[in-house]
């Protein structure tokens, strides 16, 4: 597992505790975690199980980097995006589609119900009905139709939602050949210590990990 968390705009606090999280979760998932944000070529996205974006930001792959990342997906490859990845390449469609949407806005961080829509879901499975928690919650734009959502949010619970009652926090799809799996949580360091967002996580990986 290749942690990715190359910055280009804002730069999360949390990307230290996310980078933690993963190395101390490696051995539970049998995976040898490295955290790196040097060039991605081919022949490293070849050697990666999965490889996670970790509140990367901004306008952060070269041309290269694209056309790699392109290669790595088409040759059914795995990616798990977290949070600010979606915040992220807006002059490129192609990862707009990949990842499954485009941040557009947020209100102030604040505590907010996340209903599971998707209870047979890895990511799902023996997750709360409803999850109450505090982040800070994305607003998104162009949110592709085939995703599976797996928690979406409850905007009566909070102030500052924009996408209505179909508002979705956590997805997957199987893409060109590869699987990705995105949630829009993990803004705050404390995300990362919480018992049943690492659950969730672990959920999400296992479900990429499954042909």
């Amino acid at each position: 597992m290749l942690v990715f968390s190359r910055t280009a705009g804002y730069r999360h606090e949390s990307i230290a505790a996310g980078q933690q999280m993963f190395q101390q979760q490696a051995d539970s998932w049998k995976l040898r975690v490295r955290a790196g944000e040097g060039a991605l070529s081919e022949s490293e996205l070849d050697s990666c199980d999965i490889l996670v974006l970790l509140n990367s930001t901004g306008d952060v792959f070269s041309n290269e980097e694209q056309a790699a990342l392109q290669t790595y997906v088409r040759k059914g490859g795995k990616v798990l995006a977290i949070h600010a990845a979606a915040d992220a390449e807006y002059g490129w469609p192609w990862y707009k589609q990949m990842l499954g949407a485009w941040f557009d806005s947020h209100p102030a961080i604040q505590q907010a119900n996340c209903v599971l829509t998707d209870m047979a879901h890895a990511a799902g499975k023996n997750m709360p009905a409803t999850w109450t928690r505090t982040d800070e919650w994305y607003n998104f734009k162009e949110i592709e139709p085939g995703i599976q959502v797996i928690y979406r949010l409850d905007e009566g619970s909070y102030s500052g939602g924009t996408n209505g009652a179909s508002h979705p926090i956590s997805w997957c799809h199987s893409f060109e050949g590869g699987k990705i799996f995105y949630t829009g949580m993990g803004h705050t360091a404390e995300t990362y210590s919480e018992p049943l967002f690492i659950q969730h996580i672990s959920g999400a990986i296992e479900w990429l990990r499954t042909d």
